[in-house]
């Protein structure tokens, strides 16, 4: 169980949208420190998915998001409807993703089965949707670039986005499966899980 927080700075349409284990309260105390008005809580949500919920009510709100982040210029009115909205659609979703997850671990029996009515029209449903999906990233992938470009060089634009240098250390297994193959039988671990493909 967690929490999605709604903040209020003083009495301005502006807004933090956050989650917490905690209490909406104590994050408010401490998202106070060094701020130089009044936040008050807004809207607390007990949910069992909060970080979907946050999310979905970032991408709701995102035409409005502040430079600071997780703060939004949106009226009271505004933002209890994309909360109305985002609880709806999570609610809705969250028994399904669960069971399905849930299936993701189970090894299943070797049959394939004709399909429902309904699974038929989620099938159509899907496609669709993966087929929208398709256009908007490539979209998003042309519009990411073209961005790339003007940030050129530099690390980032002001207020807009950032492109950074950023070094990760890989593990190379095959080298470390023929140089120190004892090594590598000892911590290996399997990972397993359904794989699902849309036919």
């Amino acid at each position: 169980m967690g929490t999605v927080y709604c903040l209020r700075v003083g009495q301005e349409d502006c807004f933090k949208v956050g989650r917490t284990k905690s209490s909406a309260e104590k994050r408010r105390r401490s998202v106070s420190v060094g701020s130089p008005q009044k936040l008050t809580v807004h809207r607390t949500l007990q949910t069992d998915d909060a970080v979907r919920l946050e999310r979905y009510l970032h991408w709701l709100l995102d035409y409005c998001r502040a430079p600071n982040g997780e703060f939004f210029n949106v009226s009271g009115a505004a933002l209890d409807t994309a909360i109305e909205t985002a609880t709806a659609f999570v609610s809705a979703s969250a028994p399904a993703i669960r069971e399905a997850h849930k299936l993701k671990r189970r090894q299943p029996i070797d049959r394939v089965v004709e399909p429902s009515k309904k699974a038929l029209d989620l099938h159509r449903a899907l496609r669709d949707a993966t087929r929208q999906a398709f256009f908007l990233e490539q979209q998003i992938m042309r519009l990411q670039a073209e961005l790339q470009i003007e940030i050129g060089e530099n690390a980032g634009l002001l207020g807009i986005a950032t492109w950074k240098w950023r070094e990760q250390w890989k593990l190379n297994q095959s080298l470390l499966r023929k140089e120190q193959p004892a090594w590598f039988e000892k911590y290996k671990r399997l990972s397993a899980g359904r794989v699902f493909q849309l036919e």
